[in-house]
């Protein structure tokens, strides 16, 4: 990656922050999520179109389509994709300002072009590459950070088994910490309490519901969609710590059978759940 001025990275990864929000959206289909992935993704563009106005030290101006000329008037280079881009704009105002959602048939390639976009602007002007700008640098907790950019590098490798164990094991590290900052408030584990017949008598079925009903509510008072948690439940494996700090893996699943859009969603899920360990 290249050197360039650690405000200016960091405005970097917030535009592919805000460009993985806009993938998320798009992923949920219906017409306000799509609406919601266009504008997400236009704040991506945005924001890396005004990093390389402040990097060539020229103006921004407020009328977003001016970019490419105040550009090409510093470097004698037209930057690229003008038509395209000016189509995702026209979706945006037309939302944000005439509320008229985008044609759903459109917005998968508004965002592809966005993307691509993104990826030209950052190497031609940034001497960057925008793939391997790492959202792992959002998260505050470094053990956690560094887990899931491991995580990364098995991907791109095409090691899927490490990559999601890999991600599990950073939003253990997170779950950890947050769970000794709010014990007190956590429901926990629920045992069946009274006489021994008692005890005796509540069926295993009994005990699973109790259990899940426990981990519901503990995710709802740490702030975790309760839904996403179990989906990343089921793609990641089961993560055995032990006080070593040794982690036994047990996949419950064929990890070949997991897909690049499985990795995404359980990328943001703990990248969204590293960003909510600012505040909660």
């Amino acid at each position: 990656m290249a050197t360039i001025p650690t405000d200016l990275l960091k405005r970097v990864i917030y535009s592919k922050y805000l460009f993985q929000r806009a993938q998320n959206l798009e992923a949920e289909g219906h017409e306000l999520a799509l609406a919601g992935a266009v504008l997400a993704a236009h704040d991506a563009v945005e924001m890396l179109m005004r990093v390389v106005t402040d990097k060539l030290n020229v103006q921004w101006t407020h009328d977003f389509m001016k970019f490419w000329r105040i550009v090409e008037a510093k470097t004698q280079k037209m930057p690229p994709r003008l038509a395209s881009i000016g189509q995702l704009n026209d979706d945006r105002i037309g939302f944000k300002h005439k509320g008229i959602p985008p044609n759903p048939t459109t917005v998968s390639d508004r965002l592809r072009n966005a993307l691509a976009f993104c990826e030209e602007l950052a190497t031609e002007y940034l001497d960057l590459d925008y793939q391997t700008v790492s959202l792992a640098d959002l998260i505050p907790k470094i053990t956690a950070r560094e887990a899931v950019k491991e995580a990364e590098v098995a991907i791109a490798a095409g090691i899927l088994g490490t990559a999601f164990e890999k991600l599990g094991i950073a939003f253990d590290d997170l779950l950890r910490e947050i769970r000794q900052k709010h014990g007190a408030a956590l429901v926990g584990s629920i045992e069946i309490v009274g006489r021994a017949f008692v005890r005796d008598a509540a069926s295993e079925s009994l005990k699973s519901k109790l259990q899940k009903i426990a981990e519901t509510v503990d995710a709802l008072i740490l702030g975790i969609d309760p839904a996403k948690l179990r989906r990343f439940d089921e793609l990641t494996p089961i993560r055995q710590h032990m006080a070593s700090g040794a982690v036994t893996i047990v996949w419950r699943r064929d990890p070949e059978n997991l897909t690049i859009h499985d990795f995404e969603f359980c990328h943001s899920f703990v990248i969204d759940f590293g960003l909510r360990h600012l505040t909660i």
